[in-house]
């Protein structure tokens, strides 16, 4: 398949794509209204909520916005490279999880529902933009890129 008839295919399959797909293809959170797809032998994952991807859209671009001085950017107006996006969207959730002190029983951040995060933190809060950022932007900068592996000679 030809990547033109892909990403064609694609926005016709996933009419809403997640927002934080790349999240949890990584595994780094999960998500109640996530729902996967497969297609080219490639996984993508669509939201089954128009409300829940508003609200996930909007703390997204809270995160974008207040996360430049972590990444080193400027400004931020376009797609980030994949491992920025990467270390926002799991260091963002992490960071709202750990706000929200959101915890399993053995003490590790509880990121595996996205949806009920962004519900408790717009009940604590009252709006997704009254969060603290500051305190959620400290979760993307410690989350650290992943490194990669030294090559064989």
């Amino acid at each position: 398949m030809e990547e033109n008839e892909y990403r064609e295919t694609y926005q016709d399959i996933n009419t809403l794509p997640c927002v934080f797909e790349r999240a949890i293809l990584v595994r780094c959170a999960q998500c109640e209204q996530a729902k996967r797809l497969y297609l080219a032998e490639r996984e993508a994952v669509a939201c089954r909520s128009t409300d829940a991807h508003i609200d996930c859209s909007t703390f997204q671009s809270l995160l974008h916005e207040n996360a430049r001085f972590v990444l080193r950017q400027s400004h931020i107006d376009g797609p980030l490279p994949h491992a920025q996006e990467i270390r926002v969207q799991c260091g963002g959730i992490s960071g709202l999880a750990e706000l929200l002190q959101q915890r399993r029983p053995d003490d590790s951040l509880d990121t595996d529902n996205i949806h009920a995060l962004m519900n408790k933190a717009r009940t604590q809060f009252s709006s997704l933009t009254q969060l603290p950022l500051q305190a959620i932007i400290q979760g993307i900068a410690r989350r650290q890129p992943r490194r990669r592996g030294k090559r064989p000679d």
